[in-house]
């Protein structure tokens, strides 16, 4: 064989024998081929597949991909997944991170990063400096305070004398005590 044929034959997938082909006996090997040209395994397989998508609907189609079409489905799905993410409410997006691959982390944190209100900073008032004070057009005048007036002593406040000037019933009572007037001259009550 020369060195082209087996690069061929290798490029092909028949450059290495199937080892359980091999182990078969002739007899086996018929049995297969009849099965193989009589539908037998494609009705087999076909059962198994749809056997699977009844189990798992959604996903039952990716064990038959092969790695190459395997590799790309997950990339595509990862795309749509980012391409969602922004229209994700708050609440989806942390159901999403509690349950995300590890892959998808970095992606979920810039995510949320991003919609983290940024501290925008106070704007700074350059001082201005005044030629003159603001003239008003309509000067309000202040009147000095007047000093407080004492409160007066209320009436009845007092209990042990009269108070000169007062008319309430104890200062009167007191005074006609002092008097004499009811009880006799000179009774002191206190």
């Amino acid at each position: 064989m020369d060195a082209n044929r087996k690069r061929r034959a290798k490029r092909l997938g028949t450059g290495a024998p199937d080892p359980d082909l091999q182990a078969m006996s002739d007899e086996q090997l018929l049995r297969e081929y009849e099965r193989e040209v009589s539908g037998e395994t494609f009705a087999e397989a076909e059962r198994a597949r749809r056997e699977r998508d009844r189990a798992n609907p959604l996903f039952g189609y990716l064990v038959d991909l092969p790695d190459d079409a395997l590799i790309d489905e997950y990339e595509r799905a990862m795309a749509a997944l980012v391409a969602e993410l922004p229209a994700m409410t708050d609440v989806q997006l942390r159901a999403l991170r509690a349950r995300a691959p590890a892959a998808l982390a970095a992606v979920i944190e810039t995510e949320q990063e991003r919609r983290r209100p940024k501290p925008h900073p106070a704007p700074v008032m350059e001082p201005v400096a005044i030629a003159a004070p603001p003239i008003e057009p309509h000067a309000v005048v202040l009147q000095e305070p007047t000093p407080a007036t004492p409160r007066p002593t209320p009436p009845g406040a007092h209990v042990s004398e009269p108070v000169e000037g007062c008319a309430c019933m104890l200062c009167s009572m007191h005074r006609r005590l002092a008097h004499g007037d009811d009880y006799g001259p000179g009774v002191h009550v206190g």
